[in-house]
């Protein structure tokens, strides 16, 4: 059996060069993030928010994620008040299978091949569906160490607390002045609806474990908001 691209791009000599250029380029983009954004703010009203700005809120209020062709070609990184019908393009957030499956798993101790979670995985390495998000799945072994990077993510969390990503960064010693911002742009992400309601957008791993644990407090950073709601960000606890 022919092996798979990444496969033979992983053996090659020049990946660990490789790699390394990207965690520069990664912590490059971060800087540009935070420049950007910084601009953002200073160019929008007074009433709107810093898209850095982190809020605390508990998992269990939102309720809803907003579906992927509602912002198409959005930069949600830079938090913008919108018109528009585009919050109410959501869908119960508990219909994921990453949400029920880290709680099956953690909560009610089924095994990680007894999830939906892991059936969907199996189907995309088989070529009968696309993988949509991080990481790339190719081959069993690539879920085998996804499964096992949740399954660490949720001892840390349970055993050390929830921290942010920031916070992460210090304490693993990555806290170099070229990404020395723009953390706040990797925390999970929620958008403010017309009514305050809160729609989830990313970081779904986290959030999940979050919920798994009944975590009653984690920081989210708001994205896109609805212009006749923004007023209710206000009212959401600075974390």
């Amino acid at each position: 059996m022919p092996r798979k691209p990444q496969e033979l791009i992983k053996k090659s000599p020049f990946y660990p060069y490789a790699y390394r250029l990207k965690k520069v380029v990664d912590a490059s983009r971060r800087r540009f993030d935070y420049i950007r954004a910084e601009i953002e703010s200073k160019l929008q009203p007074r009433s709107n928010s810093h898209p850095l700005k982190l809020y605390a809120i508990d998992p269990n209020d939102v309720e809803v994620a907003l579906q992927k062709e509602a912002l198409n070609n959005f930069t949600w990184r830079l938090s913008p008040a919108l018109d528009g019908e585009w919050d109410t393009k959501v869908e119960g957030i508990n219909n994921y299978d990453v949400i029920y499956s880290l709680k099956n798993h953690f909560n009610e101790g089924l095994e990680w091949k007894e999830t939906d979670l892991y059936s969907r995985a199996i189907s995309c390495i088989d070529g009968s569906k696309r993988w949509i998000g991080r990481p790339n799945l190719s081959d069993r072994r690539d879920l085998r160490q996804y499964l096992k990077r949740i399954d660490g993510l949720y001892r840390k969390i349970k055993s050390e607390g929830y921290r942010t990503q920031r916070e992460l960064a210090r304490e693993e010693n990555q806290y170099f002045w070229v990404s020395d911002s723009a953390y706040e742009t990797h925390e999970i992400t929620v958008h403010l609806g017309r009514n305050g309601e809160l729609i989830f957008e990313d970081g779904w791993h986290r959030f999940a474990i979050a919920r798994a644990l009944g975590l009653e407090r984690i920081p989210v950073r708001v994205a896109a908001r609805h212009r006749d709601g923004q007023s209710k960000l206000e009212k959401l606890p600075k974390y």
